[in-house]
């Protein structure tokens, strides 16, 4: 009898330690995934502000490649306007040849009557007049001084015409290359800063490229290493002595049967990259009550950053059971619940952008579709 109480004694014992020592390293490789997690979040993180920073840059670099191609257009434009300009000077300064040919033939008709009006001056006219063989002679002489007289005040108003025709032309023309000057200047000081500014907008993508290559090796060794804890978690879920009786579970959230997010692929609603959702989401009024899926044994309650506060039971055979993001635990580490148990409260804890439960189904270390295994 007392043999058979110590033999008893024993096995207890056994399954006490046992238990102990399988929680505790399941304690200890959540512990390892968690910091896994949260360094793989700040990567996210500076991955995900990379990518914007990466975007604007991009961005102002295509705003300054269309102002550069602006700037061009312009010079284009300002460069046809300067050779129609020069064009126009050319022309113009033929016109001016020409008005100053025509001034000097003018002036010469102008020396040639003041030489006349010196030498006889206005008593030349008189003798004309007096010299007249009869009234018609004299009043045809005296129309034709008339006419000369005339003639001598147009000339000299044209003299004057020409020479302040001459000096807007000439004034018109320094002001016109003097402007074409400036903008042609200001044209390309703007070219050259813009040229300026987008090799350093260049240099900025190159960088941001790549900080972003390393944030994305980083996240792939993280990815590595998550896997590998995942690995030695499966592994020990693999070595339970618990059996599982089989047959379709219980729903975990009772009267809550919408699904938010099915099992499979997705784009991580705040992370916004694609990854294998391992579960499904059933939202829910926070406070609802989770219950178990199965009887079983809690490997893990506790908080992370990316589940929240969650749960995991093994229910034996290589199947085990995941409740995150609740708002409250009522189960501990170690702890046996049987099914339809209340462990935890519907939150939005972690990674969650509301209130909603995320369960699993875990096989043999793999992630089913709870829709399978569920009623």
């Amino acid at each position: 009898m007392k043999k058979r109480f110590l033999v008893l004694a024993l096995l207890i014992m056994s399954l006490i330690l046992g238990t102990n020592i399988y929680g505790s390293k399941m304690e200890e490789l959540e512990k390892k995934k968690e910091n896994i997690e949260k360094e793989f979040e700040a990567v996210q993180k500076n991955l995900a502000s990379t990518k914007a920073e990466l975007k604007v840059a991009l961005q102002s670099i295509e705003k300054i490649e269309v102002d550069i191609l602006d700037t061009e257009f312009r010079l284009n434009d300002l460069n046809r306007q300067i050779e129609a300009k020069h064009v126009e000077i050319e022309n113009t300064l033929v016109e001016l040849n020409n008005i100053k040919m025509e001034k000097d033939t003018l002036n010469l008709q102008a020396q040639d009557r003041i030489r006349v009006m010196y030498e006889y001056g206005n008593s030349g006219y008189l003798e004309v007049l007096f010299a007249s063989k009869d009234m018609v002679d004299f009043f045809n002489r005296l129309e034709y001084i008339n006419r000369l007289l005339e003639f001598d005040n147009k000339l000299f108003k044209n003299l004057e015409d020409i020479e302040t025709s001459i000096r807007e032309k000439e004034a018109k023309l320094k002001a016109e290359e003097v402007q074409l000057s400036h903008i042609s200047a200001e044209t390309n000081l703007k070219k050259i800063q813009l040229e300026d500014k987008i090799l350093t907008k260049n240099q900025e993508v190159a960088n941001y490229s790549e900080d972003q290559k390393v944030y994305e090796n980083m996240m792939v060794e993280l990815e590595k290493a998550e896997k590998a804890v995942d690995s030695e978690i499966k592994e020990l879920i693999r070595r339970s002595t618990l059996i599982y009786k089989g047959g379709k579970m219980e729903w975990p959230v009772s009267g809550w049967y919408r699904i938010s997010s099915p099992f499979g692929p997705r784009v991580h609603p705040i992370f916004k990259t694609t990854r294998l959702h391992n579960g499904i989401d059933i939202p829910a009024s926070g406070g609802v009550s989770v219950t178990a899926a199965e009887k079983g044994v809690v490997i893990l309650a506790k908080y992370s950053s990316s589940y929240g506060n969650y749960i995991i039971i093994d229910h034996g055979s290589g199947y085990a059971t995941l409740y995150a993001h609740n708002s409250k635990l009522l189960v501990t580490t170690g702890q046996a619940v049987t099914r339809g148990e209340k462990i935890a409260e519907i939150g939005s804890t972690g990674w969650s952008t509301g209130n909603h439960l995320h369960f699993g189904i875990q096989i043999n270390g793999e992630w089913v579709d709870p829709m399978l295994y569920v009623k």
